[in-house]
């Protein structure tokens, strides 16, 4: 075990840099250690002090930072690139879709074609829509779509205007008021 006093902030980034990682270990509910591990190893630093822990804190921070990152072998630096490549996409894919929610939520909202809060451009006839699968989703007569007559004469369905339906709508027109 190193004696923590003669460690000096230099070889904790090192180790760092070496892919070690920092933490602290209770033992029988009594004694508290700081310990390095990476992978299966593990080097005792010496027993819990609180200083000493705020300084490993500190350079775990600056470590991390973008400057110090770059300085890290390159296995090392392909490792958090891809890291944060997958979070950055998953961040991304949540931003489009509250993005398309909110997008949908103004187009149903804003729509000429939106007319007492139903779709007047889309306009579906029972027996093309209703004997496809979405008959079992959205019965007719629900809250959610509304039978008119068609203007040629042939009773047809309109649904409920809304962010879903109307996210992706080609035939938004945005209205003048």
């Amino acid at each position: 075990m190193e004696n923590r006093n003669e460690i000096s902030d230099e070889e904790i980034l090192g180790y760092m840099r070496q892919g070690w990682k920092f933490r602290r270990k209770r033992v029988k509910k009594k004694y508290e250690y700081i310990i390095r591990r990476r992978r299966t190893a593990e080097r005792g630093m010496g027993p819990f002090n609180e200083g000493f822990w705020d300084r490993i804190l500190f350079l775990e921070y600056r470590f991390n930072s973008e400057e110090e990152r770059d300085r890290a072998p390159p296995s090392l630096r392909a490792s958090l690139t891809q890291r944060d490549r997958r979070r950055i996409a998953r961040s991304r894919d949540q931003l489009i879709s509250t993005l398309r929610l909110f997008r949908g939520m103004q187009m149903a909202e804003k729509c000429v074609h939106a007319v007492e809060g139903f779709c007047r451009f889309w306009v579906w006839e029972h027996e093309d829509f209703f004997s496809s699968y979405y008959k079992d989703i959205l019965i007719p007569g629900s809250e959610y779509s509304r039978r008119i007559v068609s203007d040629e004469g042939v009773d047809a369905w309109i649904f409920q205007a809304d962010s879903l339906y109307c996210g992706g709508c080609p035939a938004y027109t945005q209205s003048s008021n």
